[in-house]
């Protein structure tokens, strides 16, 4: 509705057009940090407009043609530049189509299109610590209303860096960052890279449980922080690339996804995955196993020893429901020997492989190894499970069932990494195996011998 009551008509199309007669303009001031990578493209290092990381295009793009743009790194799209715009300074759309139509990004008087450029020292300006003194942002949004929580993250001193609210209205859930410029509070996401949630509860040789979301985050720490310190990352499952992970180098990590528990739902879907239609797709595959899986190999020249709890990936134990996190395991009146009981059979460990400390080494059997520093954490603590497939059950691919065996693969998942670590790993569960694989390790190769793969069932235990 218009301030006299009337019906408002909204005019993308049109809006959009115009805006991309001064494209060129409009893309500088927004996204200062960019460039033109191609005829028709232009590309920045994400939504805050900073440089390329790669030192070529950045992960975001915008045709300058049709004002379409992405992030891939993110996954955050848009068809028009009133929805890039809403996405730099998380607006809604209507609130970007009013804000282009009567600020001063553009002065539409009589259909003379004047572009002013805007002061951009809040998409270019490093974002600092508000102070102790500094009142808090008002977290009242007209669409939701106040938030259900505000999440605050802190550095290691308890310093405050920012906020991230969450709002909900049905079943619609949004989190909208808030940080500070030095002389206000805007709706924008801190710096690159990004703090982790939980810096401030972390302490010397504790394991470190990572999990996907604040409210999340807050959970675990509730019901296991006596045995872990707990983190999470900003901006959801795909940013995990944005986040600082230093600061748990060198610990024991375990990896918690939620369980998204996707299935195929094309058959396109059911030919990559070699799945039916309706069935759970690959555990590699899952949003938030995929994530962790990501966060895995950014620690992994890190960090000793890294384990995945694996939501999705055996359907013949018990899972809980979809989504299922740690928040929902609070409301269950969950403590550590339910998640030992829970997580006992669906760990696995994510490879390490090329670590100085652990070449040739199989890893333990039991999820977290006993820390040096803390004699709290106990070494039977999660056990890996044991023992074959049960009869008649099949993995539906390849990657499953080299998650199954706990096998390190390479960075793209799609084949074994040729190590004396996997071999034994093999050999453990399947020991008639041994007359058939063997290293050579003066010339670091592994050879085979044929298998008639008709009789593989005489080789299971």
């Amino acid at each position: 509705m218009s301030e006299n009551g009337s019906t408002r008509k909204y005019d993308f199309v049109g809006l959009n057009k115009e805006l991309l007669n001064h494209v060129g303009e409009l893309l500088i001031a927004w996204l200062p940090g960019g460039k033109m990578v191609t005829s028709n493209e232009y590309g920045c290092g994400d939504l805050t407009g900073a440089p390329p990381k790669d030192g070529k295009g950045g992960s975001l793009r915008v045709n300058v043609t049709t004002g379409q743009w992405s992030d891939f790194a993110t996954g955050e799209s848009g068809g028009d530049l009133i929805s890039l715009y809403a996405a730099i300074f998380s607006k809604t759309q209507s609130e970007a189509y009013l804000e282009l139509r009567k600020s001063n990004f553009l002065n539409l008087n009589g259909g003379n299109v004047k572009v002013q450029i805007q002061n951009k020292n809040i998409v270019a300006s490093v974002f600092q610590p508000p102070g102790s003194h500094t009142p808090p942002p008002d977290f009242y949004y007209e669409k939701y209303g106040d938030p259900i929580h505000v999440y605050t993250y802190k550095d290691k001193s308890e310093n405050i860096l920012f906020h991230v609210a969450r709002y909900e209205k049905g079943t619609i859930k949004e989190f909208i960052p808030y940080s500070y410029t030095g002389k206000q509070w805007i709706k924008k996401m801190w710096k690159e890279p990004r703090p982790l949630y939980g810096l401030w509860r972390l302490r010397d040789g504790f394991p470190v449980l990572v999990v996907e979301g604040e409210k999340a985050a807050d959970a675990a720490y509730e019901m296991f922080s006596k045995w872990f310190d707990i983190v999470s990352w900003p901006s959801g499952a795909q940013a995990y690339k944005k986040a600082d992970w230093s600061p748990v180098y060198g610990r024991e990590i375990v990896l918690w996804p939620d369980c998204d528990m996707a299935t195929a739902t094309s058959e396109a879907d059911c030919r990559k995955y070699g799945v039916n239609k309706g069935d759970l797709i690959p555990s590699y595959a899952q949003v938030g196993t995929k994530a962790m899986l990501g966060v895995a190999e950014l620690l992994q020249d890190h960090c000793n020893q890294i384990r995945l709890i694996d939501v999705n990936g055996h359907d013949r134990y018990a899972r809980i429901h979809e989504g299922f996190d740690a928040a929902d395991a609070l409301k269950l009146g969950w403590d550590i020997e339910a998640l030992k009981e829970w997580a006992s059979k669906i760990t696995i460990p994510i490879g390490v492989d090329g670590h100085p400390d652990k070449k040739n080494e199989t890893l333990p059997s039991y999820m977290p190894k006993q820390s040096k520093t803390h004699s709290a954490v106990e070494s039977e603590l999660v056990p890996m499970p044991q023992g074959d497939l049960e009869d008649g059950e099949i993995s539906v691919s390849f990657q499953e069932l080299w998650m199954d065996l706990g096998l390190s693969t390479k960075k793209n998942g799609l084949s074994v990494i040729q190590n004396m670590d996997n071999v034994v790993r093999v050999f453990d569960r399947h020991p008639a195996f041994k007359d058939f694989v063997w290293i050579d390790t003066f010339h670091n190769k592994m050879f085979t011998r044929g298998i008639e793969y008709k009789n593989l069932d005489s080789y299971r235990e």
